[in-house]
């Protein structure tokens, strides 16, 4: 989440990147349903939306958990 966030510029064409100042990633496993729910907190220095930066964040760090987890269940 952290390293796909810094790279937000490079991936979204035309993105002016936000100043990031502090990232926190936190992930509830419940292992009854079967299911992952990750919430990601960032916090900038400025005035301009970083929007982009948490929604590229968020993405990339649940497409990194499900990649890591397709060889043990693809459910």
């Amino acid at each position: 989440a952290i390293q796909s966030i810094k790279q937000t510029a490079n991936l979204i064409p035309l993105h002016l990147p936000g100043r990031i100042i502090g990232v926190q990633v936190d992930f509830d496993i419940n292992v009854e349903l079967a299911c992952l729910k990750a919430t990601l907190t960032v916090q900038a220095n400025s005035n301009g939306s970083i929007a982009t930066e948490a929604l590229t964040g968020l993405n990339l760090a649940l497409l990194s958990v499900y990649d890591m987890m397709k060889d043990v269940d693809r459910n």
